[in-house]
């Protein structure tokens, strides 16, 4: 699990360093008043330490640990607060400095100003998306509004990183006062724990609002000065930090590969799914998609590039939502892709993946001359070798993050559960069919039935397979119920987390009781093991349903007109309509 001090280490502005928090001697002054706590709490504490005279002393001396504690605190505080308040104060200035200079360039540029039909008195620049002028601003206008603009822009950037230091550094001392309180709950501590804790909700970065108001009043300003109005392509504009009219290459090098991948999937599914179901004239040499021999594998890795197509969306809709999910995910924003990168990888992935595919079922078809010379296992061969290379050849610290949360998933009792931890192993239970398809592959290519058309040996009707699939579908939902345990252990409270590990464990009897159930022939009566997986399946799944419904998604409270307690949207019809 990563650590708060490495998560404060990933997200430090590293010109600021020396100014924030020092999270490690605050938790090591913590961890000396344990020490003299234990030490105190001992029968004979001196003949504890007459091994140790050096150790003895040491001891002794942190009687005044709590007073330097109180103090080093406060320090901090003092510290964090200054640099937080003199950061604030030279933006604030900037800020009106750049409205001053904006309103002076208008009122030089005298009647070659736009005025925005929406808003009457709204000042707009030629570089902004509305409809040309009557009178076409001057050049020396336009290049003083781009400039102003270009500085509103870094104004703003200033902005958001003092608003993410002031959460940063409030995060480190409350989570440091916490552990104060946990380590050193004796009642005599309790005065100075509240003294302390009135005291940093003082400071003026406890809350930020100033900066946060700030914020708000620029994106105003720039929306209606630069933009006409146009909030979406204004925060574009502020958040990326590029020009809204300037071409980015990188999405035109994006569309393309994505229009490659349109273009092999039309042709995979013309060449050997609409034409094979036209012409179906029994003729042996023409193979059918679904009957090939890769098939699994080729399906398999559909849906892990559709996970990873997803995974980038899910990456733009928290950017475009201005979600910082970097730091709820706990992931290191220096190495974490973006999701035009996660998108370039997806797209460059999907056409090495049909021109697999194609190259496949062309060899099966017999079409190609290479089938006599080429055997077509090799296809499916290449195409796992080169995906594997991929990612291997990719960065260490991008991989890194989620190596250490899938070792944390298997070893789930022995970690502290994080967000993204049920995050991911969220996303492994709902790719029961992919873990199949991975089963299966692994066996198809440790085998060598890749070479051998003829060989049945990782047939789903064999017993191996019978009873390896279930169990390796099992698995996901046993590390969640093992999560969801562990967070009963952690939050000391059996709510939410006991009942939502008894939606897993059904899950997992509905699993085993399936493993039993395949060796069944549907021709024969059910027996009673037949019956109770039914029975087990439908309320299971019931179950899920309602939790899913009421629990993860906050519905079906009659205080809140049956939806959740918190909206985003203020039409209610369009909450009920996903009901």
């Amino acid at each position: 699990m990563l650590t708060f001090k490495d998560k404060l280490a990933h997200n430090i502005v590293p010109e600021w360093e020396e100014h924030y928090v020092n999270y490690s001697d605050l938790k090591h002054l913590v961890k000396q008043i344990q020490s003299r706590m234990s030490f105190e709490e001992l029968d004979d504490p001196l003949a504890y330490c007459d091994s140790s005279t050096s150790e003895r002393v040491r001891l002794l001396k942190t009687s005044s640990t709590q007073v330097h504690f109180d103090q080093e605190f406060l320090n901090e505080c003092e510290k964090v607060d200054a640099w937080y308040s003199l950061q604030l104060s030279a933006c604030q200035t900037k800020f009106v400095r750049l409205k001053d200079e904006y309103a002076d360039a208008r009122a030089a540029a005298g009647p070659s100003i736009e005025i925005s039909s929406s808003n009457a008195m709204t000042p707009t620049c030629k570089d902004s998306h509305s409809s040309l002028p009557s009178i076409v601003p001057t050049e020396h206008f336009n290049s003083t509004c781009h400039s102003i603009k270009q500085s509103f822009v870094a104004l703003y950037k200033s902005l958001r990183m003092l608003q993410n230091y002031a959460l940063l550094n409030y995060t480190a001392l409350n989570k440091i006062l916490k552990k104060h309180k946990r380590i050193c709950g004796h009642d005599r501590f309790e005065p100075e724990h509240r003294v302390l804790n009135f005291s940093l909700h003082e400071f003026a970065f406890s809350h930020a609002l100033p900066v946060k108001s700030c914020i708000v009043e620029l994106e105003a300003f720039v929306t209606a000065a630069f933009f006409t109005g146009d909030r979406v392509l204004a925060l574009a504009e502020l958040d990326d930090g590029k020009d809204t009219n300037a071409v980015n290459w990188q999405h035109v090098v994006m569309g393309v590969k994505m229009g490659v991948c349109m273009v092999l999937a039309l042709w995979l599914l013309w060449d050997d799914v609409v034409v094979v179901l036209l012409c179906d004239t029994g003729d042996k040499t023409i193979a059918k998609l679904q009957r090939t021999k890769a098939f699994p594998f080729y399906r398999g890795m559909a849906q892990g590039l559709f996970f990873l197509w997803l995974w980038g969306a899910t990456l733009y809709v928290w950017q475009a939502a201005r979600i910082n999910y970097r730091y709820i995910l706990e992931l290191d924003p220096h190495v974490t892709p973006a999701f035009s990168q996660v998108f370039d990888d997806a797209s460059h992935l999907s056409t090495v993946y049909f021109v697999s595919f194609l190259l496949y079922m062309q060899l099966e078809h017999k079409s190609l001359p290479l089938y006599q010379f080429v055997p077509s296992g090799y296809m499916p061969l290449l195409l796992a070798i080169y995906v594997v290379v991929f990612f291997a050849m990719k960065e260490w610290s991008q991989q890194k993050r989620l190596t250490g949360v899938l070792r944390d998933i298997v070893l789930v009792p022995l970690f502290h559960v994080s967000y993204f931890h049920t995050f991911v192993t969220n996303y492994m239970t709902s790719s029961t069919k992919l873990n199949q398809d991975v089963v299966w592959s692994l066996c198809y290519f440790t085998t060598g039935e890749f070479l051998d058309p003829t060989s049945d040996s990782c047939s789903t009707k064999s017993n191996t397979m019978h009873v390896l699939v279930p169990l390796i579908s099992a698995l996901p939902f046993w590390w969640r119920f093992l999560q969801c345990l562990r967070r009963v252990y952690d939050m000391k409270n059996w709510f939410p987390g006991v009942l939502n590990a008894l939606k897993y464990a059904l899950s997992l009897l509905v699993i085993l009781f399936g493993l039993v159930h395949s060796f069944y022939s549907p021709l024969e009566p059910s027996n009673t093991l037949q019956l109770i997986w039914v029975v087990l399946a439908v309320i299971s799944s019931l179950y899920t349903w309602s939790w899913d419904v009421l629990m993860d998604w906050g519905l079906g409270r009659p205080a809140f007109n049956f939806l959740g307690d918190g909206r985003m949207y203020s039409r209610t019809w369009v909450y009920y309509e996903k009901y």
